[in-house]
């Protein structure tokens, strides 16, 4: 398949595993719950010793459930500290200490991610080629710290637009979700119809059949396996090579 660029207005990107790799992340949560800790021991909290493997393990513990529809909230990472600082000290927190603990954490976690071989060439071409280019990421990450890591990343200046779901509160595949990219979509590229926005991404409940059902195109990175019922427009290997599928 090759569409011409009167076909698509609008590339919307999935982040993690789409765009960018986490191979450092084990190395990065350590340190996230190590700054965390330290941060709670400023603010004068009796933080127990084995406070750090107590936060890893719930962290786990949250980041491995899956969300549930069809609600599909998004985890309050406020809600998981303050759990966790009612178990390693035995009271609550201050919404105002909560806060600063929770930049120190994040502070930390920017800089986990790698753009894969190729992307930050092929996203840059896409942009020059006239597209509009979005994101559209489920994380727990707030919206500051992605900014941050996506500037990083060198990833920011091709992009009109980045939503997160931390921010919207839902996570794809939830509806709100693409209405969400459809009204960023819009600002951007006035009129645009969901036929000619292409949702690009590596899991195939979020990033194929949800886009689909909007009314989005599809490209589906990756080898995922494909439930009988869920079919992309597109399957390629490697970001890169949506190039070959796009007049640029």
């Amino acid at each position: 398949m090759r569409w011409k660029r009167s076909d698509i207005r609008v590339i919307v990107f999935d982040w993690g595993g789409t765009l960018c790799g986490a191979s450092r992340e084990r190395e990065v949560m350590a340190a996230c719950a190590e700054a965390t800790v330290a941060a709670a021991r400023r603010a004068g909290l009796p933080v127990s010793p084995g406070a750090v493997g107590q936060l890893l393990n719930l962290g786990r513990g949250y980041a491995t459930r899956p969300a549930e529809p069809p609600e599909y909230r998004e985890y309050d990472v406020r809600a998981v500290l303050a759990e966790w600082l009612r178990g390693a000290c035995g009271l609550p927190a201050p919404d105002g200490t909560l806060d600063g603990i929770l930049t120190a954490c994040w502070e930390r976690w920017i800089g986990c991610l790698d753009a894969y071989e190729g992307v930050p060439q092929a996203v840059e071409r896409l942009a020059g080629a006239g597209y509009v280019l979005g994101l559209m990421s489920n994380t727990a990450a707030p919206a500051w710290a992605c900014e941050k890591e996506l500037s990083r990343l060198g990833l920011d200046r091709c992009l009109r637009f980045a939503e997160f779901s931390s921010r919207l509160g839902r996570r794809k595949p939830h509806p709100f979700v693409y209405e969400a990219v459809m009204e960023h979509a819009r600002t951007h590229s006035p009129g645009v119809s969901p036929g000619k926005v292409l949702f690009v991404g590596d899991t195939p409940d979020a990033d194929v059949a949800g886009p689909a059902r909007a009314g989005m195109r599809t490209a589906l990175v990756g080898s995922a396996v494909l439930p009988a019922d869920v079919q992309p427009d597109l399957q390629v290997a490697a970001v890169p090579d949506l190039l070959n599928h796009l007049e640029v």
